[in-house]
């Protein structure tokens, strides 16, 4: 009806979509890891780490997209291994914590 190839443009679209909505969810849960240490450690600098931290992503997700004009799926890729780091910065600091 729509021609060869419709559905699967809309496809991978989707997935994109649903990659960068993960992505997203785990910077945000690594982060909020990084903030709670402001009151499992004492001191703002957790505050700060996790400010900067989003600021970070933020700015290298537009810099990829808009300056260096990357493929939203290579741009994605990268945020990924970002995000990832994020969350596993986030976990080892809330495991470390429970173990002292």
């Amino acid at each position: 009806m729509f021609g060869l190839g419709h559905g699967a443009l809309d496809f991978w679209k989707i997935q994109l979509a649903a990659l960068e909505r993960a992505s997203a969810i785990a910077v945000h849960v690594g982060l909020v890891l990084v903030v709670l240490q402001v009151w499992k450690r004492g001191g703002l600098q957790w505050l700060v780490l996790a400010i900067l931290l989003h600021f970070s992503i933020n700015a290298v997700a537009a810099l990829l997209v808009l300056k260096l004009q990357l493929s939203p799926s290579l741009g994605e890729l990268v945020l990924v291994v970002m995000a990832a780091a994020v969350l596993f910065l986030g976990l080892r600091l809330a495991r470390t914590e429970r173990q002292s």
